[in-house]
């Protein structure tokens, strides 16, 4: 098989093609890889970035060479057909220590329980790194690698099929995922509140491009408006609008994150901001200390 190293041609449409967002569903948490616009790039020795953060979650794909990576608490050499998976938030650095290829990958997080599982990905990987090295990996690789090297045309559903399971099979490695379980028991009396709060989020999570109102969600829950303020607080200790205005504004990210390209405008309507942009972009900042055209424009220039 030909490998990077033995070829100058790396097909650098690698995973430029490969347009749907592939999404993995998991306990209340959507992981939701960004394919489009993603290409491997070839480093030379002493190429490499200085301390910096993700926003989100990154896949480092090491194709050939040596990438050396460190973080607060570790530091690892990546080689050929290893995996690393960063958390969002992690603080770290790289440099290539041999020359040769590598694919950066965004995997962001979005659901009402992101901030949980944010959490709990930062105390299961302490030192902020995952690496995945296997023969079910190298397969993977080796498949996608088949794809993209040469002249001829790849299938592009094909490639995109091979990093969803290439990422399937590195979230598997996170220590303990399969117990993943941080919903707060209730005692019995608290179930039938508890049962209600979690239909209602439920109900936001499905519809937050609609013009949901209070008095609708109270009505579909067969409760009262202060009624469900009230249990809705006791349970969350949020109310109802200030939950589906975040959920709305981390939808609105997502939707950024996966299509850059996107009007603002689009966007916020997607998102059930249908009335008023200015007031979208507001709330934006003030969660994400960010206009969404000033995120839009950091995301742009990472590809």
């Amino acid at each position: 098989m030909t490998t990077p190293t033995e070829s100058k041609r790396l097909n650098h449409a690698l995973a430029q093609a490969v347009n749907p967002t592939s999404r993995i569903s998991m306990d209340g948490i959507q992981w939701a890889m960004d394919l489009f616009g993603i290409k491997p790039c070839r480093y030379e020795k002493g190429d490499g970035v200085n301390w910096h953060t993700h926003e989100e979650g990154h896949f480092e794909i090491v194709l050939s060479g040596r990438m050396h990576f460190s973080s607060e608490q570790t530091e690892l050499t990546l080689k050929p057909f290893q995996v690393l998976f960063i958390p969002p938030g992690t603080k770290h650095r790289w440099k290539c220590s041999e020359g040769g290829v590598m694919i950066g990958l965004i995997v962001f997080i979005e659901g009402p329980r992101r901030t949980e599982m944010v959490e709990f990905l930062n105390n299961v990987i302490p030192s902020g790194f995952l690496m995945v090295k296997s023969r079910e990996i190298r397969a993977v690789l080796n498949e996608i690698l088949v794809e993209g090297l040469g002249d001829k045309p790849f299938n592009r559903y094909m490639l995109g099929q091979n990093f969803f399971t290439l990422a399937c099979k590195t979230l598997r490695e996170i220590p303990t995922i399969d117990s993943w379980e941080p919903r707060r028991k209730t005692c019995a009396t608290d179930s039938p509140k508890q049962d209600i709060v979690d239909n209602i989020k439920l109900y936001i999570d499905e519809h937050l491009s609609d013009p949901l109102t209070l008095h609708a969600i109270a009505e579909r829950a067969k409760i009262g408006v202060r009624h469900l303020n009230r249990i809705f607080y006791e349970i969350e200790r949020d109310t109802p609008h200030r939950y589906l205005l975040k959920q709305r504004l981390n939808h609105a990210r997502g939707l950024i994150l996966k299509n850059p390209h996107a009007p603002v405008k689009a966007v916020a309507f997607e998102s059930g901001f249908t009335t008023n942009t200015s007031y979208f972009s507001r709330q934006f900042k003030r969660h994400y200390h960010s206009l969404p055209t000033a995120f839009r424009d950091r995301i742009l220039a990472k590809r």
